[in-house]
């Protein structure tokens, strides 16, 4: 079915990691939120830019890491879900099809950059 796959990409460098999707849930007057955690997503994470200055006029600026990943096609891994990557949490910005694949490409921002 798929010409690519990660496992062949990929092979022993395929980790897995902890992914959390906060939903917000609006009712009457109230808003909950519903916290999805799974530790169970094998995928591909490398560095694809060490830092990044951003600048600010509130706080002088700061600085955030940027990562890639790969991730099977058959998790159920969306924009906004949040990543921790030994102990650090990034956000899922981006996400790139791949077509003849079995993986979704995607980029990584440092959730609180420092």
């Amino acid at each position: 079915m798929f010409n690519f796959t990660l496992k062949e990409f990929a092979g022993a460098e395929l980790k897995k990691y902890t992914v959390k999707r906060n939903t917000n849930v609006i009712g009457v007057g109230v808003v909950t939120e519903n916290t999805f955690t799974t530790s169970d997503v094998q995928m591909l994470i490398y560095k694809s830019q060490k830092y990044q200055q951003n600048p600010s006029n509130d706080d002088g600026g700061n600085r955030q890491g940027r990562l890639n990943g790969k991730v099977e096609k058959k998790y159920d891994v969306k924009e906004n879900d949040i990543i921790t990557v030994e102990g650090i949490e990034f956000e899922i910005k981006y996400f790139i099809p791949r077509i003849y694949s079995d993986f979704n490409e995607f980029e990584l921002v440092m959730k609180n950059g420092y």
